[in-house]
This record gives C-alpha cells, structure tokens and sequence, in this order.
C-alpha cells in the first residue's frame, strides 16, 4: 500500500468510488455542482495552492485526501475518504503525515477540518457539503475522524469545524525537477 500525489488518470477511479457511495443514497454524482472538485483534481487543488491524495494497494484506489487554500493562512481539508476494509490500516493518519508538512512548506498558518461526518447505514464518503451526506449531527465528523483529530490537536470552534495552529517552515519549499 502506498499513498501518493494523485492524477489525472486516477479521477475516474476516484469519481467511480464517490459515484458507487451516492448511489447507495441513492443519488447521483454531481460532477456540475456537489462534487465539481472531483472533476479536475489538477486545477481545483494543486491550482488552489493543495494537494490531493490517493492511497493504493496493487493498483486499486482505496482512499483519498484532498486539501486546498481556504485563504492566505488557511488550508482547508475538503475531501477524505477510506474504503471501510481499510480503515483501521492507519492511512488516515498517513494522509495527515503529508498533509500537515505540505501546509508548513506553503507558509499556511491553520488547517481547517472542512469533512462531513458519514451517515450510519451508508457507506458515503466525508464531503466538503453538509448537503451530500447530511447526518445531522453537531460536529458534522465521524468518530473515525474525530479520533484523527484529537490525536492531532485539532480544536473545535463556534461553528463545529476544526481547526489545527501550524508553524509554517521557515524554509522555502524546494521542487524537484528532472
């Protein structure tokens, strides 16, 4: 299993994952609307100062993370997502452990937890929308993710997000060319 920076060849597997979990809510993707990030990852992440994830075991997607500037000082987690086998496989936390020096490297200040909670009896994916998989809840982030947070030291807000202080790096990120 490895988790890597995700691309254009993996958004159909990526939109086929998202497009399985609405139909078990039975809904539909909404590449136009609910889930428009989801349709060109290149532009509306690595584009938006982010950065988007994919975990792989033998060629298979089974998660993905997804982070992009919310402003100037803040990053904002708007997708993640595991397939239930695997979600006691740690790649939560793993997703965190590039997430987090990538948000250092880019001189943001804060990470915002902008992921909905999944609903009981469906296996949906945590969203950017309260809309896509509404559960009602009050902090709207599921005790998997909740437990990823408190390791972290997230703290919650007024308004039920979370939100993590970072040091940005004093160094300047550094980018590889061949």
């Amino acid at each position: 299993m490895q988790i890597r920076v995700a691309n254009r060849q993996d958004e159909k597997q990526i939109q086929s994952i998202f497009a399985d979990l609405c139909s078990k809510k039975g809904e539909e993707l909404d590449l136009n609307s609910k889930q428009k990030d989801l349709r060109n990852i290149e532009a509306n992440y690595f584009g938006n100062e982010g950065i988007f994830l994919v975990a792989e075991d033998d060629g298979k997607i089974i998660g993905f993370a997804g982070a992009k500037k919310s402003s100037n000082t803040v990053i904002s987690v708007d997708r993640f997502y595991i397939l239930d086998a695997h979600k006691r496989d740690g790649i939560d936390q793993r997703f965190m452990q590039v997430i987090l020096p990538f948000a250092q490297r880019m001189f943001f200040e804060k990470i915002k937890w902008n992921v909905m909670e999944e609903p009981p009896k469906v296996s949906a994916p945590f969203s950017t929308s309260q809309n896509d998989f509404d559960t009602g809840t009050e902090t709207g982030v599921s005790c998997f993710n909740k437990a990823l947070l408190v390791r972290m030291r997230f703290k919650k807000d007024q308004n039920n997000y979370y939100w993590l202080d970072i040091e940005p790096s004093k160094e300047p990120s550094i980018i590889a060319t061949n």
